[in-house]
């Protein structure tokens, strides 16, 4: 590679990366406890196992010292908890349920 390859790269000045500078921030908080506690219910639901979504959600627990398998969205706040796997992929095909 020649000077002209680089060239217009050497002027360029990439900013550092800022990311949380907390387990507390809200994606961890809220990513385990709203998105992956919510797909392992539903799986759960459908008889589908996720040991690793899982073990990411165990590990969160223990690195944010929080138990968001309790904290966590459940099917019955997403209003899954008492019906069918059948009504559940009506609802999710056909936005309907019974």
């Amino acid at each position: 590679m020649g000077v002209e390859y680089w060239a217009p790269f050497a002027d360029v000045v990439v900013p550092p990366i800022v990311g949380p500078l907390s387990v507390e921030d809200r994606y961890f908080i809220e990513d385990i406890s709203i998105g992956c506690v919510a797909y392992y219910n539903f799986a759960g639901k459908l008889g589908i196992q996720l040991p690793i979504m899982e073990s990411l959600i165990r590990l969160g627990c223990v690195i944010c010292e929080r138990d968001f398998f309790k904290e966590g969205r459940t099917l019955e706040q997403m209003g899954l908890k008492d019906i069918s796997v059948q009504e559940i992929m009506r609802y999710v095909r056909q936005g309907e349920r019974d």
